[in-house]
């Protein structure tokens, strides 16, 4: 079997320089920095990059075209191809290992495969990889490796924080780097001129998700088509967590239809008061929901209940376009 390493970003990874790297992505952020750590060991040398996603329909002619052919202008050159699970059939298993197998030494070969797990899949990968070929698991973080990777963190930006915060932190940003490096980015400009406490990190926190999603949420229910759309491709580019997205909505859209039948369930009220977003405006929401009639909510809980199948069953890619399409409806 091929050489394994599991993504562990508070040791140094040292990866031996090769022809070809298999990255298996759970978690975006460390994909993307172990596709860095690989690039970063060739930079004395001048490579041209070419990236191919694989898609329903792929031209392997030029896939093919693209490993053989020699550079003029550049030493060598990095070819990714990034798959998705729900792109991989038995013609892209073929043709991959085909590829693995000429060997070119001209070439960097990093092959990305998203919503796979090296668990799950392992069978997949004992047939497609070869024995001398790196696997590298890049698996979400639990809590535990999350507080040492923050720790680490904190030290390269020089943030000063407390136990109690990291502890925050953690449980925050769990499974979610990509956030959590962006709001230690936000910490780390704070940090010159305030002291940061646990409450005032936890409002941020809050306010930091909530923001966009309050604003989302009010451009859907006012049928302002356009613009949710826009905040919806804003949310897809920085891989943004659906699932934030689809529980929001429908938590708004429960109290829609109580305030339609002139009835409030004041505990249901009270338990999500903070995520009933759009209906703050108590004095514009009687114009933005005429709209919404009943035949138009049926309309939509039926296709939630589609989006959720799509979510259970982990074509992520397509949920994005499933959204605009709920987008629509509204």
């Amino acid at each position: 079997m091929a050489n394994y390493i599991e993504y562990d970003m508070i040791k140094k990874i040292s990866i031996k320089k090769q022809n070809c790297y298999f990255i298996i992505e759970e978690d975006f952020f460390l994909s993307n920095e172990i596709q860095k750590i690989i690039l970063t060991q060739y930079k004395k040398e001048t490579y041209h990059i070419i990236k191919i996603h694989i898609k329903l329909h792929v031209d392997w002619n030029m896939v093919y075209h693209e490993y053989q052919q020699t550079e003029l202008f550049f030493k060598k050159k990095v070819l990714i191809i990034t798959i998705d699970k729900n792109k991989c059939n038995h013609e892209t298993i073929f043709h991959i290992k085909n590829i693995i197998q000429q060997k070119n030494k001209e070439i960097i070969f990093i092959l990305h495969y998203i919503n796979f797990s090296y668990k799950h899949d392992i069978i997949f990968f004992k047939n497609i990889i070869g024995s001398n070929q790196i696997i590298i698991n890049c698996r979400y973080l639990n809590i535990k490796k999350t507080k040492l990777w923050i720790q680490k963190i904190i030290l390269n930006m020089k943030i000063n924080l407390t136990e109690d915060i990291i502890d925050l932190l953690s449980n925050f940003y769990e499974k979610n780097l990509l956030m959590l490096f962006k709001m230690l980015q936000v910490l780390k400009i704070i940090n010159t001129n305030k002291n940061l406490t646990k409450k005032y990190i936890k409002n941020i926190s809050v306010n930091h998700i909530q923001f966009n999603i309050n604003h989302w949420i009010y451009e859907l229910f006012s049928n302002h088509k356009l613009q949710a759309i826009k905040i919806l491709n804003y949310f897809k580019k920085n891989k943004y967590k659906i699932l934030y997205l689809l529980q929001a909505i429908k938590i708004n859209l429960i109290y829609l239809i109580h305030m339609k039948l002139n009835y409030i369930d004041q505990n249901y009220f009270h338990k999500h008061q903070k995520k009933i977003i759009f209906f703050e405006k108590k004095l514009k929401y009687k114009i933005h929901i005429k709209h919404i009639n009943y035949k138009k909510i049926y309309k939509i809980i039926n296709f939630l209940q589609k989006i959720d199948i799509y979510y259970k069953t982990f074509h992520h890619q397509l949920l994005w376009e499933k959204l605009k399409i709920l987008i629509i409806i509204f």
